[in-house]
């Protein structure tokens, strides 16, 4: 290989990798001998998109309707998921209040009303 080759391969090398080659793509010079020319090859990848916490804060109530009475709920949640409680007097489409619980959490709502009933919503990337 010629001077003249070797400059042009190594220019064209330290060209791609000024330009960001590092941040995850690769480029692979095929060997170039003196009868050929030499080429470069880059593969650029994809980055993986990142993971959002779209997690709530444990015990926030999340949705408030008529919470005026003395009732409290002590919620344990000894699963590793995390839980949005309903607590509704009847209809689960009109809940008193929803708390967001977190997987291995407890939680307390207060100022529950009347007979209710107690409904769990699990999933993942709350939002």
């Amino acid at each position: 290989m010629s001077n003249r080759q070797w400059y042009a391969v190594s220019a064209i090398a330290v060209a791609l990798l000024v330009a960001g080659c590092e941040s995850g793509q690769s480029v692979d010079a095929a060997p170039a001998s003196s009868s050929s020319k030499a080429t470069t090859t880059v593969r650029a990848t994809t980055p993986a998109a990142p993971v959002l916490n779209r997690r709530g804060e444990n015990g926030a109530v999340v949705q408030q309707d008529g919470l005026v009475g003395a009732g409290k709920l002590d919620i344990v949640n000894g699963n590793s998921d995390d839980f949005a409680v309903v607590v509704t007097n009847g209809d689960p489409k009109k809940p008193q209040a929803t708390i967001y619980v977190q997987g291995n959490s407890n939680a307390t709502l207060t100022g529950i009303d009347g007979t209710y009933y107690v409904y769990l919503k699990t999933g993942k990337d709350w939002d």
